[in-house]
C-alpha cells in the first residue's frame, strides 16, 4: 500500500493518500485545506475525525520508517536530515514502533497511548490498551495506571534484610506522596550490554536507559521542578529519552572541566556534562549569577564535585532529592546503593 501516491509539483496538491485518498472534500495541499461551501455539520465533524486519524498515524509512520533504515546501516543522522525531526522524536517513535508490532496496535487509540505502555511486557501492555479502549481512558489516565503497576512491582520486589537503599525505596517514597522541587542524578550508565542487569528490587550496578526511564521520577517530582542530570559523551543523545520519560524538558547545560587529561578515541575527554531540564512553571533559576562551567579535580571513584551541589542549591527549588548518591548530605534526601535506608529522608529540610 502506498501512503502517498503523488503531490502535484506545480500546486502542492496532495493527490491521494492510501487506496481511497484522504476521503476529504475540497482541495488538499501541503499547506492547507480548502473546503467547499455548503458542508453540513456532520460532514464537518467527519473531516475532523479523518484529520485526527492522520495525526495519530504520523508517529507510527516515522517509527516504522526509521526502523526500516537499519538495513542500510543508517542510524539517526540521515533520518534527521530527511524529516527535519529532532533526534528525540525519531528515537522515541522508533522505540515504540519496535516494541509494539502491527498486530497489537489499536486504531481507536492514539500513538501517545501506545507510548505510555511501550516499556511494559506485551501481556501487561495489551491488557492496559484493551482497558483504555473499552473504558475510554485518556493518555493521562493510562499513564497513571502504568505508574501504579511499576510502583507495585517495585514495592513487592524489596528484599527483607537489605540495609541500604534499593529501587523499591524510590517507589515507597512515591507511594508516600513525597514530592521534590529538584532532582539531582548521576546515573550508573551501562556501557557494556553484557554487564550485570539492574533488578528493580536489588542493588543496581549499571543501568540501561530503559531501566532509568522506568524509575518513578514523574511521581516524585513536584509539579514545578528542576532536573540536573550528569552525563558523558557516550550517553549525551540518550538523555532526551530520559527527560521525556521523567516529564521534563531540556533547558541548559553545565560543564565540569577536569585539569587532568582523560581518555577518548577522538578528543581526549577532560569534561562531563550536567544537563538541566524543567517541568511546570519552574522555568528560571533563583540565582542568575552562576557560571556554566567549573574547573576542579576529580573526586574518588568519579564522585562529582560538591561545588556543583552548592550551585544547584542556589539555583533550584527544594526539597532536594539526589539519585545514585554516595553519602548522606544535610538538607537532602539521598538515594543510592551506598546509602543506609534509615538515612534516606533523615536529613531533609521540610518545606512548607
Amino acid at each position: 500500500m502506498r501512503l502517498i501516491d503523488a503531490i502535484a509539483q506545480d500546486t502542492g496538491e496532495v493527490v491521494a493518500i492510501g487506496p481511497r485518498g484522504l476521503d476529504l472534500p475540497g482541495r488538499v495541499t501541503v499547506t492547507g485545506l480548502e473546503l467547499p461551501d455548503g458542508l453540513s455539520f456532520g460532514d464537518w465533524s467527519s473531516i475532523g475525525s479523518t484529520l485526527k486519524s492522520v495525526e495519530h498515524s504520523v508517529m507510527w509512520w516515522i517509527g516504522d520508517w526509521a526502523r526500516y533504515g537499519k538495513r542500510y546501516g543508517e542510524k539517526y543522522d540521515s533520518a534527521i536530515k530527511a524529516t527535519g525531526y529532532d533526534y528525540g522524536t525519531i528515537a522515541n517513535a522508533k522505540s515504540v514502533a519496535a516494541r509494539i508490532e502491527f498486530s497489537r496496535r489499536r486504531e481507536n487509540l492514539s500513538w501517545s497511548h501506545h507510548q505510555e505502555v511501550a516499556s511494559l511486557g506485551p501481556d501487561e501492555a495489551d491488557g492496559l490498551l484493551d482497558k483504555a479502549e473499552t473504558d475510554g481512558w485518556s493518555q493521562r489516565e493510562l499513564r497513571r495506571q502504568v505508574s501504579q503497576i511499576k510502583a507495585a512491582r517495585g514495592i513487592n520486589a524489596a528484599e527483607p534484610g537489605d540495609d541500604t537503599c534499593t529501587v523499591a525505596d524510590l517507589f515507597r517514597l512515591a507511594q508516600q506522596g513525597k514530592k521534590y522541587g529538584t532532582i539531582y542524578a548521576d546515573p550508573p550508565w551501562q556501557y557494556d550490554n553484557q554487564a550485570t542487569r539492574a533488578c528493580t528490587g536489588k542493588h543496581y550496578d549499571g543501568m540501561s536507559v530503559d531501566e532509568l526511564c522506568a524509575l518513578p521520577i514523574p511521581m516524585l517530582a513536584a509539579d514545578d521542578a528542576h532536573l540536573h542530570l550528569w552525563t558523558t559523551n557516550g550517553f549525551l543523545f540518550e538523555c532526551p529519552k530520559i527527560f521525556a520519560a521523567w516529564g521534563f524538558e531540556f533547558r541548559s547545560s553545565f560543564i565540569w572541566v577536569k585539569p587532568k587529561i582523560g581518555i577518548g578515541n577522538y578528543w581526549r575527554n577532560s569534561h562531563e556534562f550536567l544537563l538541566t531540564a524543567v517541568r511546570g512553571d519552574a522555568k528560571r533559576f533563583n540565582d542568575h549569577s552562576i557560571p556554566s562551567w567549573l574547573e576542579c579535580d576529580r573526586g574518588p571513584h568519579s564522585e562529582k564535585p560538591e561545588q556543583a551541589r552548592r550551585f544547584i542549591e542556589r539555583a533550584s527549588p527544594g526539597p532536594y532529592l539526589e539519585l545514585f548518591g554516595r553519602h548522606a548530605v544535610n538538607g537532602w534526601a539521598v538515594w543510592g546503593n551506598q546509602i543506609e535506608r534509615s538515612l534516606l529522608t533523615q536529613n531533609v529540610r521540610e518545606v512548607a
